[in-house]
């Protein structure tokens, strides 16, 4: 899952930059993708602060009208502190006012000046974008009838038992159904990454591509869901939470 907050006031162009987000993700086959729009810096800071470090892969902040009253030497201090808690992530700061851009350049964030085109904009998270992609690729291949299938590790929302072998669920409603057994794919996968967790006999889940844990249901970032066995449902909550929190 690729992670990208926004700090807006402006809840409206927040929105405005969330789709040119999809849009340039869509037409350049980028899945996975949650976007989180936040209305203050206090809430950013908050969230950065509960969740753990790199939660996020890429953070856009608009700083005019919360900075209004600030130094620059302020901003930059707060720029610089807010980045500290979350060092890999890819910041950008937008702002009208041509001084902020040194407070961007001591915090390591790419700087627009606005007002700006949807082009510039696209330009600039699309660079972002790649990087983050190309930084979550890990090559996962599998056995199938017929050949190998490879993919991204990271683009695995969930895996079930199927009648023909273990069935790997992908962005964009797509499958790949295995050779093997549902715990020699776990096997197999656990020693490349800890996002995944054994949900009783039925599924492997992704915790990192899940957006909503219910009481019996879970919901991944591409919006699939699939509904957890019982003795599975306690077990993949705990890990979930433990996962978000963990650093």
């Amino acid at each position: 899952m690729i992670r990208i907050i926004i700090c807006d006031s402006n809840r409206a162009e927040g929105l405005s930059l969330r789709d040119a987000i999809d849009a340039y993700a869509s037409n350049h086959g980028i899945f996975n993708i949650e976007v989180l729009i936040l209305n203050s810096r206090e809430e950013f800071a908050e969230l950065l602060n509960r969740l753990r470090p790199d939660f996020f892969h890429i953070a856009i902040c608009h700083i005019d009208d919360r900075c209004a009253n600030m130094s620059l030497d302020q901003i930059g201090s707060t720029l610089g502190e807010t980045h500290s808690l979350t060092p890999n992530t890819h910041f950008i700061m937008m702002s009208s006012d041509p001084s902020h851009a040194i407070c961007a350049f001591k915090a390591n964030a790419d700087f627009m000046l606005l007002p700006s085109s949807s082009a510039d904009f696209v330009r600039l998270i699309g660079g972002a974008l790649r990087q983050a992609v190309n930084g979550q690729r890990t090559l996962f291949s599998v056995k199938q009838a017929k050949g190998v299938a490879c993919m991204n590790v990271n683009d695995i929302t969930f895996i079930e038992t199927g009648k023909k072998g273990p069935i790997i669920h992908l962005p964009g409603g797509r499958t790949v159904i295995t050779k093997g057994t549902l715990q020699s794919l776990f096997e197999k996968i656990s020693a490349i990454s800890d996002n995944f967790i054994r949900a009783s006999g039925s599924f492997i889940v992704n915790l990192d591509n899940m957006r909503i844990i219910g009481k019996s249901s879970v919901i991944f970032g591409d919006g699939e869901a699939i509904i957890l066995p019982v003795r599975a449902r306690k077990p993949v909550r705990d890990a979930y939470v433990a996962y978000q929190t963990r650093s």
